[in-house]
């Protein structure tokens, strides 16, 4: 086909060729050509035209005020041959999440086999029923589905979001990786491997070794909190697939479980595609399930101030952790809204100061964290080497200031309203509601838990906010600092603070770094 002839206009013509690397464009300075005059720009006439007015659109529309909500509480049924059933259904897609919790989580990990949980989950997925590993990922993929297994502080779950008709088939494996794992000793012993070479880079990675120091010293040897969920090297090294196996056949079981469902089903479904899927998932009768994890709330003393030295590091980790509420504790909404204006949200008092005015960090957080045997307050940022000093100041600066006056009226109104918005956001996904419904159940808690929490957003008093704020334990924290030694026992020193106490990376006290096993709880302040 013949092309069309394209003209190109003059100017055109003039920038191809200038972008070209050609001669410069005449301007109305410089002459077009030798010898010529320079070119003025052209002068527009005046518009005489009346300038127009803006139509009459009416008054101002009043708005009105935004609905009350209130997340879903969820039906709490019993169904022949499953678990206790939660279900919120949801028929405006044809979506369907699954979440299987049990109660064992990394606190059940058996004496010096730190790791136990976490492998566990790990191996799950590496083949079930009649399936390896690779068939069974090859299979859920080919059905539109994401299954994975996890392992949390107090609890282990099983999670499945898959489209609503492929859903009895998706069931029929995610029931298989639930009750029926394979635990091969081929994918046994790739996944230590991997989980090993994972243990071996978390020394480097600053925020990850501040999490262990933080748990090792705040909780203690004794507690089950005490080692974190992926484990220790040599505690992971020491597992056999034996372990794992027992693991699974103590903790994932129906009477220790929950069935989470949210999503286009009914209970009729339950019923008829949910039970045949777990069918022969039953409890042995000759062997009760092990008790919970049970354990004191730590109570120190514990050090003020722990270094983990990282010569010549361009940034310096900070961890603050202090005593908090635990789970189900009347007074834990006015605790969670009174940490939203020290840093529990962007527009925060230690954000505001430390990122937006100084620049020293990214980004700085404080959290309550509310688990089933003991709860914690904590600080975490990241800040430049050079600003270790100042940065700690105004951390220090700013949790006392909350505790010393509490928060103002503009920031209880926001915090109430930051907080009312994550639990929106929370329950706008199927998976955000299993996954939420799935801790209020491994903690213990009731199904309607949130209806009630959410409810007491706007209830709560203010002066029960000043209160939990003001009698914050993060005055007296821990503060961990993993980075360069010279520069943070400057900073502790300029602060007013005690010499830190030394720590590895895996939390345990240099002085006694040649025990294999978690630091002595005497050692540590944890609980016995």
């Amino acid at each position: 086909m013949r092309r069309p002839t394209v003209t190109t206009p003059p100017l055109l013509a003039a920038l191809a060729l200038a972008a070209c690397g050609g001669a410069p464009l005449p301007t109305p300075e410089t002459p077009a050509g030798a010898g010529s005059q320079p070119i003025a720009p052209p002068v527009m006439p005046a518009s005489t035209a009346a300038p127009a007015t803006a139509p009459d659109v009416g008054p101002r529309p009043t708005l009105a005020a935004a609905p009350s909500w209130q997340p879903d509480a969820p039906q709490v049924l019993t169904i022949p041959g499953l678990p206790p059933v939660w279900l919120i259904e949801r028929h405006t897609l044809p979506m369907v999440s699954v979440e299987v919790v049990v109660r064992g989580g990394a606190a059940d990990d058996p004496p010096g086999r730190a790791g136990a949980c976490a492998l566990t989950a790990e191996m799950m997925e590496q083949g079930a029923g009649r399936y390896g590993a690779l068939e069974i990922a090859r299979l859920f993929e080919q059905l539109g589905a994401e299954a994975s297994v996890d392992a949390g502080l107090d609890g282990s779950s099983a999670s499945l979001t898959v489209l609503k008709p492929n859903l009895r088939r998706a069931l029929e494996l995610f029931a298989d990786v639930v009750a029926r794992p394979r635990f091969e000793a081929a994918e046994w012993k790739r996944a230590q491997s991997l989980w090993l070479a994972q243990l071996e880079q978390r020394p480097f990675e600053p925020a990850d070794v501040a999490s262990v120091v933080a748990r090792a010293v705040h909780f203690g040897a004794a507690h089950p909190y005490g080692h974190p969920v992926d484990g220790h090297l040599d505690t992971v090294g020491k597992l056999k697939l034996d372990d794992v196996r027992g693991f699974h056949r103590a903790h994932w079981r129906p009477d220790t479980a929950t069935l989470i469902v949210a999503g286009d089903v009914t209970p009729e479904e339950l019923k008829t595609v949910f039970a045949p899927a777990f069918a022969g998932w039953v409890a042995p009768a000759k062997r009760p399930a092990p008790a919970p994890a049970a354990a004191s709330a730590p109570s120190g003393p514990w050090p003020r101030t722990v270094l983990v030295e990282r010569p010549d590091a361009a940034q310096t980790m900070f961890l603050l952790v202090a005593p908090g509420p635990e789970s189900g504790r009347a007074d834990l909404v006015a605790h969670e809204l009174g940490n939203i204006p020290l840093g529990g949200s962007f527009t925060s008092r230690l954000n505001s100061n430390l990122r937006e005015d100084k620049g020293y960090t990214y980004g700085v957080r404080s959290s309550v964290d509310a688990q089933r045997l003991a709860g914690r307050w904590s600080i975490r940022t990241a800040v430049h080497a050079d600003a270790t000093g100042p940065a700690l100041r105004e951390i220090l600066k700013e949790v006392d200031g909350l505790a010393a006056t509490g928060p103002t009226p503009e920031e209880l109104r926001k915090a109430r309203a930051s907080a009312w918005g994550d639990v929106v956001s929370t329950y706008e996904s199927l998976e955000g509601v299993t996954d939420r419904l799935a801790e209020l159940a491994v903690l213990g808690l009731p199904a309607d838990e949130d209806r009630r929490r959410t409810a007491a957003l706007g209830t709560v008093p203010d002066a029960d906010i000043v209160a939990a704020t003001r009698g914050t334990a993060l005055r007296g924290a821990t503060i961990i600092a993993v980075g360069d030694g010279a520069r943070i026992r400057a900073a502790f020193s300029e602060a007013g603070l005690p010499a830190p106490a030394l720590h590895d990376a895996d939390g345990r006290p240099l002085a006694s770094k040649a025990a294999k096993t978690e630091p002595p709880a005497a050692q540590t302040g944890g609980a016995k």
